[in-house]
């Protein structure tokens, strides 16, 4: 019922605005899509229900022995984002919630410079969803993590013009992209 909702709301606003430049339609798009991925069930995707135990399991030790955690993690920024939230909730909704609004960010940051009109965020959605992305969203959490920081160490480097010298190694658009990188193998290698 839920996606039937999301797919109207999103033909509606295709239908109404049509080629018109709208940037509220794709906020309360990806509002939208942050709750459906973040308010789903633990039983959802394979992982997690590990990723939220981990999650609860945070809430009882302190800050110096997540540090611990982190020292010898593959993922330690997962870690690290996970305690983050555990700190101010125990519940696993918000968990969920916390992940699931990262793609819909990186997606808001991609879509709102490269898509013009509602009808274009339509497909674009579309496509996310016929590629089968959102399922992957839905399914695991570090991995859409990793991603969506991808998405947007990618959009670093196509801001502008590229000329390809050796002083293009040293510009701000590459060492972004790199330090954004590293964050994304870092919550999920």
């Amino acid at each position: 019922m839920v996606y039937i909702l999301y797919f109207l709301y999103l033909i509606y606003g295709a239908v109404s605005l049509g080629k018109r430049n709208t940037t509220l339609y794709l906020q309360f798009a990806m509002i939208f899509l942050a709750i459906i991925i973040g308010c789903r069930s633990t039983s959802v995707g394979v992982d997690t229900i590990g990723y939220v135990k981990d999650f609860m399991s945070y809430q009882h030790i302190d800050f110096a022995r997540v540090l611990e955690i982190m020292k010898t993690a593959k993922e330690p920024l997962f870690i690290l984002g996970s305690s983050f939230v555990s700190m101010f909730t125990s519940s696993s909704i918000w968990f969920t919630l916390f992940w699931g609004t990262l793609p819909c960010i990186a997606l808001y940051i991609v879509l709102k410079d490269e898509v013009r009109t509602a009808r274009g965020i339509l497909v674009s959605i579309l496509i996310i969803f016929a590629l089968g992305l959102f399922s992957f969203f839905i399914a695991g959490m570090r991995q859409t993590a990793a991603i969506s920081v991808t998405l947007l160490a990618y959009k670093c480097l196509i801001l502008k013009e590229v000329e390809y010298k050796l002083s293009f190694l040293f510009s701000k658009q590459v060492i972004l992209f790199v330090a954004l990188m590293v964050v994304a193998y870092n919550l999920h290698n």
